[in-house]
């Protein structure tokens, strides 16, 4: 605080200081900051972290690139997307303990849209009739008729179809 005030003193001494923008930005300021503590105080703590997420997002990557010295420091940038057919196909290689036909991974990412979450849930659902049956191998024609997914936003239970309808 005093390093700010010394610093404001100085530049009001020194520099050209247009006194109509100074009074603008500290009403817009005390105004901003009361009302932002009064809607975050009143927001659930993770609703308010999501917004402060949100909002420090926004063209971060423009942002970061100005600044040499810390953008030369990131490796990689993630970008976030839905699942493609391969993933499905990995997640199913890498998670379910029978081996599943690519028929039925193209058809659980058909179905969940490559969401993870849907994508996990279909394993196991495969999984689970692999081994309720007997099966090393899964494929679509075992699951045909079957539960695979549930679109969450309708809840309408998606089935597998060997024809490649819902």
């Amino acid at each position: 605080a005093i390093v700010n005030a010394v610093a404001g003193l100085t530049f009001a001494f020194v520099a050209d200081v247009d006194w109509w923008i100074v009074l603008l930005i500290g009403v817009g300021s005390a105004i901003g900051g009361q009302l932002g503590a009064t809607v975050g105080r009143r927001l659930p703590p993770l609703g308010l972290r999501i917004v402060i997420v949100l909002v420090g997002m926004e063209k971060v990557q423009a942002k970061i690139s100005k600044h040499l010295q810390i953008s030369s420091r990131i490796a990689h940038v993630v970008i976030f997307g839905p699942a493609t057919i391969e993933d499905v196909a990995m997640t199913c290689a890498q998670k379910c303990e029978v081996k599943v036909a690519r028929d039925l991974a193209i058809e659980i990412h058909r179905q969940s849209k490559g969401r993870m979450r849907e994508i996990m849930n279909a394993i196991a659902l495969v999984e689970r009739a692999a081994k309720l049956n007997g099966l090393e191998e899964i494929a679509l024609k075992h699951v045909a008729n079957q539960q695979l997914t549930l679109d969450w936003q309708t809840a309408k239970q998606r089935y597998a179809s060997v024809a490649g309808g819902n």
